[in-house]
């Protein structure tokens, strides 16, 4: 992916969990009474469950870490 592609990726991604998160709350099926806190927590669970298992390879998931830790990310 180029730059631009990972931008369109992550936008989309985010608008994407954002549209549902917000369609659930207008629709009543959020507690009234969730705080932030709740509302933290789901919006993390949302987000994992859009994203794929990693390959169990050693080789991405080591480069992964790696690049995570080099990268500050």
């Amino acid at each position: 992916m180029n730059r631009q592609e990972q931008i369109e990726f992550v936008k989309e991604l985010i608008q994407r969990v954002e549209s549902q998160i917000c369609d659930k709350i207008e629709h009543g099926k959020v507690p009234e009474d969730w705080t932030c806190t709740h509302l933290r927590q789901y919006v993390v669970d949302k987000f994992a469950n859009q994203t794929p298992i990693l390959p169990e390879s050693k080789y991405f998931l080591n480069k992964y870490n790696n690049d995570i830790l080099i990268n500050d990310l």
